[in-house]
């Protein structure tokens, strides 16, 4: 007997004439879509947006400048820090969550889609300032400046990179790192799993060890895909679709508080080894 992993990497390989026919067989033998779990999609159809997707498209369509679906973290590390340490660190996130690399495009259909691009094709995303020789009021005024400019400066969906980085130098021991992504390609919760796990990657590069982390059998692009079958399979109410079933990654977890809101920045407030991180604002 084949096990539902089988049949979902089966109907993944169908035409769509083909998984239409597939999914009347299924009802006949009582199997419900949805109990099939989601497994690598073939790579013509990963470029398909999820449904989500698709609505942020279209609302930055209407206005490309809008920063409302923008997510952003700020993290005050108190300690020594190593800064080259951090473009090591999210180099590895880039190159372990696909969605990071993403960029959308219409295609000649004028449909929509999704296109990973390699973790090196990316246009640095990662800028650094050194405001140590100000005094504190002004040294204070200035990080808040920096960081709402990388929450408010527009993304260009086409283009990427979605994800930006800075790290603004305070005090010699003192540094406020801040990282803004759009809605399309992440999450509050997605937020705070991708900073649990450079929280991860900075540990073990300060103690000189090597992360092993466990590699993803699927990526968001298959999530979606799975996700327009379900539809296709009869289920239309999208309701259903986000309380009956969520998009999850497992990462390794650090000693991290939950994100909070604090006007338009999300503040995490984490404490891990060699510095000590806390709320600003």
């Amino acid at each position: 007997m084949q096990s539902l992993k089988d049949i979902a990497i089966r109907f993944g390989n169908l035409s769509a004439e083909q998984q239409q026919k597939f999914l009347v067989s299924l009802k006949s033998k009582n199997i419900e879509f949805a109990r099939l779990p989601i497994v690598a999609a073939t790579p013509d159809r990963r470029r398909m947006l999820s449904y989500a997707q698709i609505r942020q498209w279209f609302l930055w369509k209407l206005d490309p400048a809008s920063t409302a679906y923008h997510i952003s973290g700020a993290l005050r590390l108190t300690g020594r820090f190593h800064k080259e340490f951090l473009q090591i660190g999210f180099d590895a996130l880039v190159a372990r969550h696909e969605s990071l690399c993403t960029v959308f495009h219409v295609d000649e259909q004028g449909q929509v889609e999704q296109r990973v691009r390699e973790p090196g094709a990316m246009k640095s995303f990662i800028s650094f300032q050194d405001f140590s020789m100000l005094d504190a009021q002004e040294r204070e005024a200035r990080a808040r400046r920096e960081a709402r400019l990388l929450h408010e400066t527009p993304f260009d969906l086409t283009a990427g990179p979605l994800l930006r980085v800075g790290l603004m130098r305070l005090q010699a021991d003192e540094h406020l790192l801040v990282v803004a992504m759009h809605h399309i390609i992440s999450d509050a919760w997605s937020m705070q799993i991708l900073i649990r796990e450079f929280v991860s990657q900075y540990r073990a590069l300060a103690s000189d060890e090597k992360l092993q982390l466990p590699e993803f059998p699927v990526q968001y692009a298959d999530y979606a895909v799975w996700q327009r079958n379900w539809l296709e399979a009869g289920r239309k109410n999208v309701s259903s679709i986000i309380g009956g079933r969520s998009w999850a990654m497992n990462t390794p977890y650090c000693n991290c508080r939950s994100i909070t809101r604090a006007g338009p920045m999300a503040i995490t407030a984490l404490r891990t080894a060699g510095y000590s991180c806390r709320r600003i604002w």
